[in-house]
């Protein structure tokens, strides 16, 4: 099984030295869960960067939902757009029903890549 996460890196002194924000659309502390995150978060902070971690803790992503890839580029998106991640988040939690919330994202990313002509890839498993 594969599952989306974020991370957007804030580097700066406007907002109190670097800051990793970290997104689950599931809302799990994946930077605890996950060896693999563990491994590279010890890497970061072994060449003397010191991070302040942000984590989004709210469920956002449907039960039985297959699109956190969609909300974790949505997520990115936002972000580089300027919003700051907890006004994302809240904005996404105003959705109150999961499968809408689910639709909202996926149009929107579809969205973006239809106006930026990007063509959108079609998951094909390998396996028959």
């Amino acid at each position: 099984m594969v599952h989306w996460v974020a991370f957007c890196f804030e580097v700066g002194e406007e907002v109190g030295g670097d800051v990793l924000h970290f997104f689950d659309p599931l809302g799990k502390d994946s930077l605890v869960d996950w060896p693999e995150i563990q491994d590279f978060l010890q890497n970061i902070e072994s060449n003397g960067i010191e991070i302040h971690y942000r984590v989004q803790g709210e469920t956002l992503q449907s039960v039985g939902s297959w699109c956190c890839g969609q909300y974790c580029v949505y997520f990115i998106q936002e972000f580089c757009w300027g919003r700051l991640p907890e006004d994302i988040c809240a904005h996404l939690q105003s959705i109150v029903d999961g499968k809408q919330r689910d639709e909202f994202v996926c149009r929107k990313v579809l969205e973006f890549l239809e106006k930026n002509h990007a063509q959108p890839c079609t998951y094909k498993s390998r396996h028959k």
